[in-house]
């Protein structure tokens, strides 16, 4: 990605000021803040794990696009902007399905190796044994929370909005780091983080190589697609 001639408009003039990196740092706090209470709220009010997952989930997905919209139309002049999709979508698609289904496997790999000793670190037994939705409704709220929602907010925020933010002022390396890292945080406690952080630097690798955001997108719905078919298949404790 050429610096001086960046195909994502995000640093356009915002009352003089151009989006920095104290933005995103800032932005992912307060969406940390409302996801970690409606986190708590759930157990205060003694909602059932799996559905105080999906709401928590919804939260953030609410909160993510929220922020988003709120950072890309604030101030005066151009709006700002993200790149959804490159010239080459078809390529993108496969890119994207393709190293979805390859994190899939790497996932399949834990789960039937029962998640123990290297196979921890690519752990999905809490979410998968736990968090397991209950009831056909439930089931559908997690698949369109899960599958569908978090893939596009994530990748908007993380990807299409900090990433080259933090690439521009320090390089893709770094962005990857950061961006997988907070990116892996609020799901951490149900999936292993070391499974969520390589996952967020292919997402970031995918984001480089397009210069938009689709292929993250779709790669991110099919490594989420397969591992709820892995937790609809396996099945509760």
């Amino acid at each position: 990605m050429v610096k001086n001639k960046l195909k994502i408009e995000l640093f356009l003039q915002n009352n003089g000021k151009k989006w920095d990196v104290s933005d995103t740092i800032l932005s992912f706090s307060i969406f940390y803040l409302l996801f970690s209470l409606a986190d708590v709220l759930g157990s205060k009010l003694n909602i059932s794990k799996d559905l105080g997952f999906i709401l928590s989930s919804f939260v953030a997905v609410i909160s993510l696009f929220t922020i988003l919209y709120l950072q890309l139309n604030r101030g005066t002049g151009i709006k700002n902007k993200i790149e959804t999709t490159s010239k080459s979508n078809s390529r993108d698609f496969l890119l994207g399905v393709s190293s979805g289904i390859v994190l899939g496997i790497v996932v399949l790999f834990g789960v039937f190796n029962n998640e123990r000793g290297f196979y921890s670190l690519l752990s999905i037994e809490y979410l998968r044994t736990y968090l397991y939705p209950n009831g056909i409704f439930n089931m559908i709220l997690f698949f369109l929370v899960f599958v569908l929602a978090i893939p596009i907010a994530e990748e908007m925020f993380f990807r299409g909005f900090m990433y080259p933010t933090i690439e521009i002022r320090f390089n893709m390396i770094i962005a990857a780091i950061i961006t997988s890292v907070f990116s892996s945080i609020f799901l951490s406690g149900s999936i292993s983080f070391f499974l969520l952080f390589i996952s967020g630097i292919v997402f970031a690798f995918l984001y480089q190589k397009s210069e938009a955001i689709f292929s993250g997108i779709v790669s991110h719905m099919t490594f989420n697609l397969i591992i709820t078919l892995i937790i609809f298949i396996k099945g509760g404790s």
